[in-house]
């Protein structure tokens, strides 16, 4: 095993790939990804006013709109026309429509509608902006009902009762921070890990046959110690990119984590174990280092769709379900939010865990073919 890890050792320090694989390019990813979504909160919107009545209650709705730090009033054209031509431009995401004779019809109590039309082609984009829209635009509604109910009453309590009979309070139970830098980070990182793990290990065994150095590594040596030394390395590289990764999101980051740091480092040494014995499966079906390339990229490049975090796996296919359910990092991430976000107890992530070991036979399988290969 020692023998194996120290060649491999030599090998990763001739080859330049196999060296950035393990080096500067995951940390190169995780810097992109990170700077991509530092602010954490999508702010300033553009969007676009048709106001239509060109009053004082109407130039009051504006403003507030533009002080809802989601939204940012691009501009107040004079028409749908022209407002329609910079939506489909895309150079903003939603236009704001104000009927005229909006502010005599709201002191005649008509109830006049404003109108929006939100660009829901970005769902994410258009979902904040509806959001956004609706709470401004209600609150304006209230400021204008407690005026009145104000002029009529004279009592400021009463006027508010009047105005708001039912109070709601929403509080976010998780990701209180409402940042989508903790959201969409937090299983970014790991997806990328998880392909470097499992192409860092196709091309470190697949030079290996393709320059004929089986004999090298594995004649004469007990095959499971030789294919463990091999990947030792790889092992200890991407456990330590890992652990980074985590106590970059949970010790750098403000982010509180409420449950097991050890627990959940446990779970990811299990899925480093599982993804290396997924890549060495898909080398083995024919010891051919492209095509169990190409297998990696088809198996791990959409995983981060699959997972559960962007689109609930309920609401997924069969085949999404069986897809999820077949790559590690699926498992590894539900129980990294169960420790972050919950501080789960250990008794109800067993079965998380039991869904990674069951991943760990296919070593077997492994250390038989190359057995057979060499």
């Amino acid at each position: 095993m020692i023998n194996a890890f120290i060649l491999e050792l030599k090998e990763i320090r001739n080859s330049f790939f196999l060296f950035s694989l393990l080096t500067w390019i995951p940390l190169l990813s995780s810097i992109i990804v990170i700077s991509i979504f530092y602010k954490g909160v999508a702010t300033k919107l553009p969007i676009v006013v048709v106001d239509n009545d060109r009053s004082q209650l109407s130039r009051e709705i504006i403003k507030n709109i533009n002080s809802n730090q989601a939204l940012h009033v691009e501009g107040i054209e004079l028409d749908i026309k022209s407002a329609s031509k910079l939506i489909r431009s895309s150079k903003v995401y939603a236009m704001v429509e104000i009927p005229a004779h909006f502010e005599k019809d709201t002191i005649q109590k008509k109830q006049p509608n404003i109108t929006a039309f939100v660009n829901t082609q970005y769902i994410l984009i258009g979902k904040m902006i509806s959001a956004a829209l609706s709470g401004t635009i209600r609150e304006s509604s209230a400021r204008v009902d407690f005026a009145n109910n104000l002029i009529n009453d004279g009592q400021t309590r009463s006027a508010i009762f009047l105005t708001a009979p039912i109070n709601v309070q929403i509080t976010p139970y998780f990701n209180t921070y409402k940042n989508y830098f903790l959201f969409l980070v937090s299983a970014i990182l790991p997806t990328i890990w998880q392909i470097l793990i499992v192409v860092a290990l196709i091309v470190s065994f697949g030079k290996t046959f393709k320059e004929k150095k089986e004999d090298i590594f594995f004649k004469n040596r007990n095959i499971f110690a030789a294919v463990i030394g091999k990947t030792l390395p790889y092992t200890f590289a991407y456990m330590g990119w890992g652990i980074m990764f985590l106590l970059y999101m949970y010790g750098v980051q403000p982010w509180e984590f409420q449950g097991s740091f050890a627990l959940t480092i446990f779970a990811m040494f299990l899925t480093l174990l599982a993804y290396e014995g997924v890549a060495l499966s898909f080398f083995t079906i024919n010891f051919h280092q492209t095509r169990a390339l190409s297998l990696a990229a088809v198996y791990t490049a959409p995983a981060f769709a699959f997972l559960g975090i962007t689109f609930p796996v309920s609401s997924m296919p069969e085949f999404a379900h069986i897809w999820h359910n077949l790559l590690p990092i699926s498992h590894y991430l539900k129980l990294q939010i169960s420790q972050a976000s919950y501080g789960t107890p250990l008794y109800e992530v067993i079965p998380i865990l039991k869904n990674l070991l069951y991943f760990l036979p296919v070593w077997f399988i492994v250390i038989f073919k190359i057995r057979r290969k060499v």
